[in-house]
């Protein structure tokens, strides 16, 4: 007699000790009698037909929930499973699992990091070695030139380099008569990639010329060199349809258009707008 209330009250003690370890008492004790070990594995595991934390399936791993850091000894099957290790695995930040396996098999679709996923350990942008150069439009902060002309019938400063980057296309820049050679530089603020040059002549235009790039606005890069007519506007441009499209491939933060003879001997050189398109990236990949 006395042999067995000590037994019962040794097992009492164990189920006081194990239910305040896990958290996790569903306020019921289980039968203290039989001697199969059945209420041992129930002791050792921290789990009855209840949950452990997030709650285990009766007679399974914990699953369906987040197993905390604190219970990664609880939650092992009924069957004598330990469950160390898919609580660990399944017991990851995010919470999610499809269900975890017995004596340490990891639960599909949750990764360590606590990503779900299905079977993916993650994943990330990865670079491509390099961008490739944009045809963007790229934007010009100042323009100068070589000379302007003061026509009789204008108005002092009304055919400055400026207005041939300034978006009015019934503006234009023209160099002083009949001097070869002339030319017209754009300045960019930092070197860029130019891809394009657009240029709308105004009927004094150019018969040859070079488009150069440079990074001092002293030593000149000759990108393309054109010796035909281009098309031209005597009259201020309505809008792009006619201009004077040329490609190329350079980096610099100059861009220039060196003219050295001209479409008509007693006239200039002279510009309605300059456009430039290209990659402000200036170390990308043509």
């Amino acid at each position: 007699m006395i042999e067995t209330w000590v037994n019962r009250v040794t097992a009492l003690g164990c189920i006081i000790a194990v239910g305040c370890a896990t958290g996790d008492s569903t306020g019921e004790q289980p039968s203290l009698g039989g001697d199969d070990g059945s209420s041992d594995a129930a002791f050792s595991s921290g789990a009855s037909s209840g949950s452990v934390s997030s709650g285990t399936s009766s007679g399974g791993v914990a699953a369906s929930g987040a197993v905390s850091a604190s219970t990664s000894s609880t939650g092992a099957a009924s069957g004598g499973g330990t469950a160390s290790d898919s609580a660990s695995a399944s017991g990851s930040p995010s919470g999610a699992s499809s269900g975890a396996a017995p004596s340490g098999g990891t639960s599909s679709g949750v990764t360590a990091s606590g990503g779900a996923s299905s079977g993916l350990a993650g994943s990330g942008a990865t670079g491509d070695g390099g961008s490739a150069c944009g045809a963007g439009l790229l934007y010009p902060v100042s323009a100068t030139a070589s000379s302007v002309e003061e026509l009789l019938d204008a108005s002092p400063g009304s055919l400055v380099a400026a207005n041939a980057i300034d978006h009015n296309l019934s503006t234009r820049w023209e160099s002083r008569f009949q001097v070869d050679p002339s030319w017209i530089e754009v300045d960019f603020g930092f070197p860029v990639y130019f891809s394009e040059v657009d240029v709308l002549w105004q009927s004094a235009c150019a018969r040859v010329y070079d488009l150069d790039v440079s990074n001092d606005a002293t030593t000149w890069t000759s990108l393309k060199s054109l010796t035909t007519n281009p098309i031209v506007w005597q009259n201020a441009p309505s809008d792009w349809t006619n201009d004077d499209v040329e490609k190329i491939s350079g980096v610099g933060r100059y861009l220039r258009i060196y003219g050295t003879m001209r479409c008509q001997a007693e006239y200039g050189y002279s510009i309605w707008e300059i456009r430039a398109f290209g990659d402000m990236n200036a170390g990308c990949t043509p």
